[in-house]
């Protein structure tokens, strides 16, 4: 049987379960009506790697037993679910887990719910080192525990999915469990890891392969709580995914100088995305949006590891890295990343004021002392583009255009005098 009867085979029961699945099979059907051969075969591809190259492993039993066990509102994907007052409904099996977390949420997270969770035992990552991670990865394996359980944002996401991996190359049976405290990064549906300091001390130099938390429980209820005590978090996380305008032309650049080689059921549903980021209300409870915004968070991660990085991560995320060098503290990602997208569409000659539009829609900083920044700031960040993506093996429209002081200036200065951006 070919991958596509396979799509068709399966039941659908399985189908409707998650939402990434239900997306992946309207394009398929849609392909299969226009008879769009090539872009069928991408999307068998990448069906294939998501879910029929997966073995029922332990985790995975262990996974679906525990979900059938939950209040779940909606599965956005096989390991993300979504639901109302959903964490409580988990205390009897993490009472005596393993907990990552930090000091400024697991003492909200405890008031919120009420709970000590007493006989856990708590190690807080705020300014943990390389040694401090060593020690937490042996405790961890010795540890009888069943459960590791990471409750904070993506830094403790990215140490909880690092430890994961240790244990996993041991062939230990933990159950890593996630609770995200903040949506600004979708660090806790990403397979990949960010080198941390406390990972650097241990060898590492650059974005890790690693494992996605076996569950990912995102209570409804608790994130709009703490989306209304800082929403200016949530916001950056939304400029984040704005990447998408600028990367996918700087991916298509690259294939036609022969770097790189796009996928065009990719490239589609970035424009998607895009769409779908227009439909979004910030204004309204994030109850109303939630499930669609994860929704994308949880597509953007799988775009990661079906084809890389480059069509969500473009000259926007070079600019927005070398933005941040040197300023403490450093300003939000997300606001720099969609900064980045408006700077780099005009370098592309793309809609300035689409982009622009969106960012107001989004209630993101289009003042630069807002974020964070001196005109001097954004301009030497442009100029060190290239070189950072050449470090980073990233071709981009960096590599085109030349990025020289006269030419940033004029870049920054064209958008203030625009009125697109304000110093």
């Amino acid at each position: 049987m070919n991958v596509h009867s396979r799509i068709l085979a399966m039941p659908r029961s399985v189908i409707s379960r998650t939402h990434l699945a239900q997306y992946l099979l309207t394009l398929h059907e849609k392909y299969a009506l226009f008879r769009d051969h090539t872009k069928t075969q991408e999307l068998a591809e990448i069906w294939q790697k998501t879910f029929l190259e997966k073995d029922l492993s332990l985790h995975t039993k262990q996974r679906q037993i525990l979900c059938n066990s939950l209040r779940i509102d909606h599965y956005i994907h096989e390991n993300v679910v979504l639901g109302k007052n959903i964490v409580p409904q988990l205390f009897p099996l993490i009472e005596s887990s393993i907990i990552i977390t930090d000091r400024t949420v697991y003492p909200l997270f405890q008031k919120y719910y009420n709970t000590a969770l007493r006989e856990a035992i708590v190690y807080t990552i705020d300014t943990i080192t390389g040694d401090a991670l060593r020690e937490i990865i042996d405790n961890v394996m010795k540890s009888h525990a069943q459960f590791v359980v990471g409750i904070g944002g993506g830094r403790v996401m990215d140490i909880l999915k690092f430890i994961q991996m240790k244990i996993i190359q041991m062939e230990n049976g933990k159950f890593f469990l996630a609770f995200p405290t903040s949506l600004a990064t979708h660090v806790y549906a990403s397979p990949k890891i960010h080198v941390l300091p406390a990972i650097a001390e241990l060898g590492y130099q650059s974005t890790i392969d690693g494992p996605v938390p076996d569950l990912v429980v995102l209570d409804t209820l608790f994130l709009e709580r703490l989306q209304q005590t800082n929403p200016r978090l949530i916001r950056a996380g939304l400029g984040d995914i704005m990447a998408y305008i600028t990367a996918v032309e700087d991916w298509k650049l690259a294939e036609m100088n022969g770097k790189d080689a796009i996928n065009n059921v990719v490239v589609e549903m970035c424009s998607d995305t895009i769409k779908r980021l227009h439909k979004i209300n910030v204004q309204l409870p994030l109850s109303q949006w939630i499930q669609e915004y994860s929704f994308i968070q949880v597509l953007l991660c799988n775009i990661t590891d079906w084809v890389g990085s480059p069509p969500a991560s473009g000259s926007e995320h070079l600019f927005a890295k070398e933005a941040e060098e040197g300023i403490h503290p450093p300003p939000l990602h997300g606001e720099l990343v969609a900064l980045g997208t408006l700077i780099m569409t005009k370098v592309q000659g793309g809609d300035c004021q689409r982009v622009h539009n969106l960012m107001k829609t989004f209630q993101l900083p289009t003042s630069l002392s807002e974020i964070g920044l001196t005109v001097e700031q954004a301009v030497s960040a442009m100029q060190r583009c290239r070189s950072y993506g050449r470090k980073k093996e990233r071709f981009t429209i960096a590599e085109i255009v030349d990025f020289n002081k006269e030419y940033s200036q004029q870049i920054i200065e064209g958008l203030i005098e625009n009125g697109l951006i304000h110093e």
